[in-house]
């Protein structure tokens, strides 16, 4: 959070406004006495608004207001430094410099820096060890569903290099492209310099070196995507499963995490997906079956959902249960090779305040936060 410093001048300025007198340019004693009243009320002000954070900080509403503050105002700092390729004035490269390291060093133990390089190695890993017992990669085409707005290549990149023959990333939304390109540069520098951590699928290590230098790294650093990936076989489109974009029956494996939750037409999404897969596919899919409301406010808990009727949506995701779930794959016509349940502990009490179809279920089946499958295409 900004220091107290950082937000009195906002305060003083409606203070000056609110108490100061009309002061005449020629009345020393007028400016003088002005000048010892101003410097009052900024002590008042001051010590009025160390206060007030010293409260906020008591309660949690009130210090997420502030959080937020400060964080605009960092913002607004942010932007009106993109506006110039120039340092800001009375800021060296020094000072810059300790921001950035101290940044960056933070970030690298943040396990959800979408920007970063672990997290791709993380959700990769995890979507190929889900695919290995049943598939390779090798000269296969690969599709990452709902790839994400900020590292929209990072999945479809390890693949790739991990012998994909060529990869399609898909979602609804675009992202910064410089800033994707800066980030995939990251990447594949930590997979040039660490293959062992990344090369997986029994693909020759220099095989998956050639592969990482035939980015062309440098114009990714410079933040031009499409200069750093060189025509390779690797395509991003912003559209639904439903657009023209993809041909039925062209893509050998796909995955995805915390995507499937959001269609809201189940069964036609599950149908549209089975066409996609071409005879033999493999799918792997990290379904996430909490209330999403329960990740930005401590108002709501993973099944908070239940307890709304059946006619209740936000819009945002379907509330299928796991049990709901596997018939639709059956019913598409998918094969399934695993299907693992996360289980989670309901506040107590709180079954008795499910609503709708969800109090013909058990417990056991609404404690699902999340599910596990691998489906095939016969």
């Amino acid at each position: 959070m900004a220091s107290s410093r950082g937000h009195q001048p906002a305060v003083w300025s409606q203070a000056i406004t609110d108490e100061a007198p009309a002061l005449s340019p020629v009345d020393g004693r007028g400016v003088s006495e002005g000048i010892a009243r101003m410097t009052t009320m900024k002590q008042r002000a001051e010590s009025a608004l160390l206060r007030s954070i010293g409260t906020a900080r008591k309660y949690k509403p009130l210090r997420r207001l502030l959080n937020r503050v400060a964080y605009l105002l960092d913002k607004g700092a942010v932007q009106t430094m993109t506006l110039s390729p120039k340092l800001p004035e009375g800021l060296s490269w020094r000072e810059l410099d300790r921001v950035y390291s101290f940044c960056r060093r933070l970030l690298q133990t943040q396990a959800e820096w979408r920007y970063g390089p672990a997290r791709v190695h993380d959700v990769a890993r995890e979507g190929f060890e889900a695919l290995s017992p049943y598939t390779r990669l090798q000269e296969k085409v690969y599709c990452d569903l709902g790839c994400g707005t900020y590292h929209p290549y990072g999945i479809a990149t390890v693949m790739y290099l991990n012998g994909a023959a060529s990869t399609y990333s898909l979602d609804l939304r675009a992202g910064n492209r410089q800033r994707a390109a800066e980030a995939l540069a990251d990447l594949l520098c930590d997979c040039c310099s660490c293959p062992d951590k990344w090369c997986w699928s029994g693909i020759d290590k220099w095989e998956f070196l050639g592969r990482a230098l035939r980015f062309d790294i440098q114009a990714l650093r410079e933040g031009r995507l499409d200069d750093g990936l060189a025509e390779l076989p690797l395509q991003h489109i912003v559209t639904d499963i439903h657009g023209p974009a993809l041909a039925e029956d062209s893509i050998d494996i796909m995955t995805s995490r915390a995507v499937l939750e959001h269609f809201l037409d189940f069964e036609v999404a599950v149908r549209r997906l089975f066409a996609l897969m071409r005879k033999g596919g493999i799918a792997s899919h990290h379904i996430d079956l909490v209330d999403h409301r329960s990740y930005v406010s401590s108002k709501y808990h993973h099944w908070s959902f239940l307890a709304e009727g059946d006619d209740w949506s936000d819009g945002l995701v379907n509330r299928l249960r796991s049990c709901e779930i596997r018939p639709y794959f059956e019913r598409a016509g998918f094969e399934i090779l695993r299907y693992e349940n996360r289980i989670g502990k309901m506040p107590e009490g709180f079954m008795q305040r499910v609503a709708g179809r969800f109090k013909e279920m058990t417990e056991e089946e609404l404690s699902v936060t999340g599910v596990l499958c691998v489906l095939r295409k016969p």
